[in-house]
Parts: structure tokens; sequence; C-alpha cells
């Protein structure tokens, strides 16, 4: 998904969201009514529902998945990388009932689902936005949509009412492979018959995705995304990989959080002007540097944790290490916002603060305390435990 990397209020604006910036095109824009390889359009899919599965996770429906509402992003080095946008009309599951009426239709027609249509709130869930995935997905496969009509009234009459035509049946090569029933299940008319999580979507996508021989293993390439830190780490960060080498099979955000705690620890403690400094820097870069190029760990939680680091960092400390990731300005999924304080203003400090004592206060709780710990299998849980709050501001700024 998109990240945000600041939100306030000034005078002369009102309010406003400092958002990354993307260097791509809408995929509807990409398709031009055009249908891509089966490995590229499971690829794309995949991508959009593990992004859907965390707003889920956080009792967020989108509501108005669409092809114009994924944007393809140019990065070196990975083919058909995507961003979720527009969660304009997303819907809480717990939402008051006074916000979004029964009987309320919201969405855009050709990727509605039968319930949307109807307007029962109720059966809007998980499964709403699996629908609209279903539509996509076909859309990719096809080079069309399910439902075309000349009137959005009668698009939605038969989202409601019509069977769509199945894959194989418009795209004879898919004849035999899982994606005409996998579609065919999204897409079906009761929200209980769809595949019930993006969790379990992805599960029924992926090895349709492996099986594809015109894309790599994603074992594989899941294994080469991590390779360079391993070889290219030093210091404290090179003997966790020798120490734990089991680290690398957790989940990405796991992998990230344990990655980056030693990281940023040794970073907080190394010496100013002392090799190891130079190490620890050398290590944040590495981490930056694969994180862009390779995708090796998530980013939106990976810059959300530089902020802080920089934020918590003693002057003269977080400087050195703005100066020397200012290169990395340029890539478009870097958030610029994060280093441009610094750079343009020799007092300003960083963006996000955490929940706990600031620099100064560093008691044992703090993320600061928590860093300086040895590593250890407690240290490392109390990492992954620490509560980051990027919307908690401090007193002395708000």
């Amino acid at each position: 998904m998109v990240f945000v990397t600041d939100f306030g209020f000034k005078k002369e604006l009102g309010i406003y969201i400092a958002m990354e910036y993307l260097d791509g095109q809408p995929l509807s824009k990409f398709l031009k009514g055009r249908r891509i390889p089966p490995s590229r359009a499971a690829g794309i899919a995949i991508q959009i529902a593990e992004a859907l599965e965390a707003a889920h996770q956080l009792g967020i429906i989108h509501r108005d998945l669409k092809s114009e509402n994924i944007v393809r992003v140019e990065v070196p080095g990975r083919e058909d990388f995507v961003k979720v946008l527009d969660f304009g009309i997303a819907q809480l599951k717990w939402e008051d009932e006074q916000l979004t009426q029964a009987g309320t239709v919201l969405g855009s027609p050709h990727y509605m689902s039968p319930e949307q249509i109807q307007g029962f709130r109720d059966q809007i869930g998980p499964q709403t936005d699996v629908y609209a995935l279903g539509v996509l997905l076909y859309e990719m496969l096809s080079g069309a949509l399910p439902f075309r009509a000349s009137k959005p009234i009668e698009i939605c009459r038969k989202h409601l009412m019509e069977i769509p035509p199945r894959l194989d049946e418009v795209v004879p090569e898919l004849a035999g492979t899982p994606y005409p029933d996998i579609v065919a299940q999204m897409l079906a008319k009761d929200p209980k018959d769809r595949p019930s999580t993006m969790r379990q979507l992805v599960e029924m996508l992926r090895p349709s995705e492996r099986a594809e021989t015109r894309g790599p293993d994603r074992d594989t390439a899941a294994q080469a995304r991590v390779s360079r830190l391993i070889s290219d780490s030093q210091g404290p960060l090179r003997e966790l990989f020798k120490s734990l080498p089991e680290i690398l099979d957790l989940e990405e955000a796991l992998l990230r959080d344990c990655v980056w705690g030693v990281v940023s620890r040794d970073m907080l403690d190394a010496p100013l002007r002392s090799e190891r400094f130079d190490i620890a820097i050398a290590n944040v870069r590495l981490v930056v540097s694969a994180t862009l190029e390779h995708g090796a760990l998530e980013p939106s939680g990976l810059f959300r944790s530089l902020g802080e680091l920089l934020r918590i960092a003693e002057h003269a400390r977080a400087r050195e290490l703005v100066a020397r990731l200012a290169e990395f300005k340029s890539n478009p999924m870097f958030p610029e916002h994060i280093l441009s304080g610094w750079l343009s203003d020799p007092k300003a400090s960083g963006t996000w603060m955490a929940v706990g004592p600031r620099s100064g206060e560093a008691g044992e709780d703090s993320l600061v305390g928590i860093l300086r710990q040895p590593i250890s299998v407690k240290s490392v849980k109390n990492l992954l435990g620490y509560d980051v709050n990027p919307f908690k501001k401090a007193k002395d700024e708000s």
C-alpha cells in the first residue's frame, strides 16, 4: 500500500497528508484492454491481496478496488511492483451504522459485489474485496471485464443476476489451469461461497503462479532478496545471521523488526567517528538499499522505523546518518520527507515519536533502552512488542 510519511495542519494549507511519490501509472492504463501472462496477473493479484489482508487485519474494508486504484510503480529490478491506493470509501467493520447506512450504495459498478449493489451493510466484509479482486483478475487474464453494458444500472443488474463467461471459454489457453476455477469462486454471488480471507486467496494463487514457466519460483526469489543482506552485512548484523540462521525463515515483518533492531541498536551505541560507527552506518545503508532494490524487507514499516531512529538519536549521530542516506532520495520508493527536514534545517529533528520516554530519558522499557539490551530471546520479544505510534505527537510539537 502507499504509505504516509507525515500529516498535520498548516494555516496556509489546512489539514495535509504527506505521502510517498509514486513513479508509475494506473493498472488501467497499463492494461489498455489487453491481457497479460497468467504468471504476471497472479503476481499482481498476490501483491494486492497481501496489501488488503493487512487492511482487513485492522478491520478496514476497501470497497472501491479497481484497476484505476492500483498503480504499477517503476522499481529497478522488480517487474510489476504495484501499490494499492484510494481507501476513500473504506469502511471499518465496527463502523457506526449512522455513518454507513444500510441501503447505501458505494463503489464502482464494474467491480461492485452483489451485496454492495443491494446495500446489505451486514454482508460487507473481506469477501467484498475478494469479489472486486476477482473482477480485476478476470480483467488481467482476459483483457475484458466480466460484465459490460452501456448503462451503470445494467452492469449492476448483471452482477446480481448473471454468471460471467468462464475464463477458459473466453481464453481457451487457460483451459486446464487453475485460474478459471479460482476466479469463478471469487465471483460467487454469495459472499460465503468466496475465499473467506485474502490469505486463503494468496495460498490458492501462489501454486498457480509457481506452475507458470515464465516466472521464477517464489521461494528462490525470496532467498535471492535476502542473500545480499547475508553476504554484505558486517559486525553485529553478520553475527546475527551466523548465530541464528533460522531467522531468515521468519515472516517478512518479523525479519524486518529483528534485523532493524540489531542495526539501529548498534547505530545508537557506536562511538562517533569510529570504525564501529562506520560499520553501523554501512549496515543501515545495506538494509535500506536491499529493501529498495530487492524488496528484502517490507518498506513502509522499515521507513517508519528509520524515522524513529532519527527521532531518538543524538543530533550529530542523526545528521551523519542522514548525509549518508541522501543518495537514496532519487529512488521513488524512498520517502524523501524523512530526510528533507534534516537536509534543509540544521536544527531539524525527525518526524516520528515513540510511545515512551524520549531520548535523554532512556529507561529500560523505552525504545532506546530496549535497543541497548544485549541480544537475547527476551530483548527480541521486547523489540517486537514495542509500540511505535506514528500518530502520537510530542506535547512540545503539538
